[in-house]
C-alpha cells in the first residue's frame, strides 16, 4: 500500500514503461499498489504517455489521471469513507481584521458522521462555536 514511485522524470517512453514494471515487480497483489510516475516534459509529449498506457497489461494496471490517483488512494486508505476517523482536510487561515470588525474563521472536516466542531481561543473553548465557521464580532486587539 502507498505510493511508490519510480521513473521519475523519465526521458523516454521505454525508461517510463520500465519505470512502472520495474516497480511493479515487487507486488504481491495482497493489496493496491499505487504508482506515481512523472515524465520530463521536454522529452516526452502526450502522445508517448498514451503508447506506454496502451503497453502496460490492462489485467494488472489501470492508468488514471493524477486527481484520480489521489481520490482512488484516500478512498483506498478510509480517508473521508464511512467508519473514517475524522480529519482536518482545510485548516482555518490567519485573519486580520480592523478593531470593532468582524473576523470569520471556516474550517473543513471530513470523516464519518456526524462530525463535531469546538472552536478555542488560547486553550480555552469559545462559547457556542461549534460549527465550520466561526464568527468573532466587535474585534479588539486582544483578540
Amino acid at each position: 500500500m502507498g505510493f511508490l514511485s519510480s521513473a521519475n522524470y523519465a526521458e523516454t517512453d521505454a525508461a517510463l514503461a520500465s519505470g512502472i514494471t520495474n516497480t511493479a515487480a515487487s507486488w504481491n497483489g495482497s493489496s493496491p499498489m499505487f504508482i506515481a510516475v512523472q515524465a520530463d516534459a521536454w522529452d516526452l509529449t502526450p502522445a508517448d504517455c498514451r503508447i506506454v498506457a496502451d503497453s502496460l497489461n490492462t489485467n494488472k494496471y489501470i492508468v488514471v489521471r493524477p486527481d484520480h490517483l489521489f481520490l482512488l488512494y484516500k478512498k483506498y486508505a478510509g480517508l473521508g469513507a464511512a467508519a473514517a476517523s475524522p480529519y482536518i482536510a482545510q485548516q482555518p487561515t490567519s485573519e486580520s481584521a480592523a478593531i470593532g470588525s468582524v473576523a470569520t474563521f471556516s474550517v473543513e472536516a471530513t470523516g464519518s458522521l456526524p462530525l463535531s466542531y469546538q472552536w478555542r481561543f488560547n486553550g480555552t473553548n469559545i462559547l457556542n462555536a461549534t460549527n465550520g465557521v466561526y464568527s468573532k464580532s466587535d474585534v479588539q486587539a486582544s483578540d
